[in-house]
């Protein structure tokens, strides 16, 4: 999907990603993409320049012309790159149509969200419970014993492992990660589940993980 692959590089803690994004390879190409279609699409209503003299004659007429202020709504950070960050943010968002800016930067955001949760969850998560999500992918949905039953041979193969985290640790890891969902004694693959699988594709993860 294009938004993913726009969203790419981008697993910073969630505390900070906002400010660290124009950094990250991915949100500066999906600027950079848009601003160059809004450009190439004429009618969108989005001029990238624009004169002085235009800005002034137009802006109240054209809202794309309006540009962000440039002083930051907060006061500076202490941490200067962080200061550095947002002035490029700005600059990159006066390319939009002053409409577009928020949607741009929520985006944004969703899928840096996302790609720092699935990083999250790929430097904790055992090999064994990856398999259990494609496996769950594959049937669509199975019980807590098959989950058990799924579990056992990891379980006796790596005692050494499993001794002090069982099944129930195991399968909480799944659950509190929104990996999968529980419904009485029903369990599917959830939404994020399955967009983590597509991650480790997409990122050429190794499944090949402790167990």
């Amino acid at each position: 999907m294009m938004w993913v692959e726009l969203a790419k590089a981008m697993a910073w803690p969630i505390a900070v990603v906002i400010v660290s994004l124009i950094f990250k390879p991915g949100l500066r190409d999906f600027l950079r993409s848009f601003t160059a279609r809004k450009i190439e699409v004429e009618g969108f209503g989005v001029k990238a320049r624009i004169d002085a003299a235009e800005q002034q004659k137009g802006a109240a007429e054209n809202p794309a012309t309006e540009k962000l202020p440039q002083a930051p709504a907060l006061d500076p950070s202490p941490r200067l790159a962080v200061n550095i960050i947002e002035t490029r943010l700005r600059e990159e968002l006066n390319g939009f149509e002053a409409g577009k800016r928020e949607p741009v930067l929520v985006r944004a955001l969703a899928h840096s969200r996302l790609e720092a949760g699935h990083e999250f969850t790929y430097n904790r998560i055992f090999g064994s419970q990856i398999l259990a999500l494609k496996r769950l992918n594959e049937v669509s949905r199975a019980t807590v014993d098959d989950a058990r039953e799924f579990f056992k041979p990891f379980a006796e193969q790596f005692p050494q492992l499993y001794n002090n985290y069982g099944f129930d640790a195991w399968l909480g890891f799944l659950l509190g990660g929104a990996m999968i969902v529980q419904n009485g004694n029903v369990l599917e693959i959830s939404d994020f589940g399955r967009d983590f699988l597509v991650y480790l594709t997409e990122r050429r993860l190794s499944e090949n993980k402790p167990w």
